[in-house]
């Protein structure tokens, strides 16, 4: 919940050798036995997981998925896919139904919502121990605005925002939609980014996670651009834990998985991960 982008289902694209022609999710016995564990990742969901300009799969949810697979001691299969109009189409599309063209099903989804009435909704799926905390955030020009230590102190001030996001609609519901004329859409985060380094906002709407890896890729000093996590009120939550899904007769699968997630929390794998793409660490509520 990324901070997805809504949007209609496009496909799935299978980045890997070794197709197979099962489209049958798998218990955890069967995912050893193939050898393989296929993965399903967001397409444009910086800094968790998009491809390069040779359609190569990057991101810190490759990474996670590389060391689950590494643990598992199968080999890792990336499938990059579009997001549904909601988390319901993405289960049936890549853990329990599949497409219309047979393309095999997913033994794991990462970036899940780990929501109670997410999993209360879809009992054909099942959720992994959660593995990162993810929240709403700010970033400011210290040289254009005095302070932003609340919501309040955006004042009259413009901000870049990525339209249909989770943070466009915190802006224009908060404070009974007071900001909804400071808001400057954007058809993506990063193109928010960049024009708040160019000036043309002096404040920047997005996760934490998203503005720390967008500073950190187009070398914005923090010292000088403070990010402020508020609370909002609203309809939109402020923070929310991710963690990984698996269909639900592969729940051995799901907890394997939820292990080798928490042991990656406790031990600093998943920090020395998130800082590769400059991400501050969070971990969630529950260890």
């Amino acid at each position: 919940m990324s901070a997805r982008a809504v949007s209609k289902i496009l496909g799935a694209i299978l980045i890997a050798a070794g197709l197979t022609t099962s489209v049958v999710a798998r218990p955890l016995d069967e995912v050893k036995a193939a050898g393989v564990l296929r993965v399903a990742l967001y397409l444009d969901d910086k800094p968790f997981s998009d491809v390069d300009k040779d359609n190569k799969p990057y991101g810190i949810n490759v990474d996670i998925a590389n060391e689950i697979a590494k643990q598992l001691k199968v080999k890792p299969q990336i499938v990059m896919y579009q997001a549904a109009e909601d988390m319901g189409g993405d289960f049936r599309l890549n853990l329990w139904k599949g497409d219309l063209v047979g393309t095999p099903l997913s033994d794991l989804m990462l970036q899940v919502p780990n929501d109670r009435v997410l999993m209360l909704r879809d009992d054909q799926v099942f959720f992994t121990a959660p593995y990162f905390m993810e929240h709403l955030a700010f970033a400011s020009r210290k040289d254009k605005v005095d302070r932003l230590e609340t919501l309040n102190d955006i004042g009259a001030s413009k901000v870049a925002v990525e339209g249909t996001s989770a943070s466009d609609l915190a802006l224009m519901t908060a404070v009974g939609g007071r900001f909804r004329p400071n808001a400057t859409h954007f058809s993506n985060f990063e193109k928010a980014a960049e024009a708040y380094k160019a000036g043309e906002t002096p404040i920047l709407a997005g996760t934490e996670a998203q503005i720390d890896n967008a500073f950190f890729d187009l070398k914005i000093p923090e010292a000088d651009n403070p990010i402020l996590v508020p609370e909002i009120m609203g309809p939109v939550k402020n923070h929310w834990e991710l963690a990984g899904a698996v269909r639900g007769n592969s729940r051995d699968l799901g907890y394997a998985v939820g292990d080798i997630l928490t042991a990656m929390v406790k031990d600093g794998r998943m920090k020395a991960i998130c800082e590769k793409y400059g991400v501050k660490f969070t971990p969630p509520d529950v260890q």
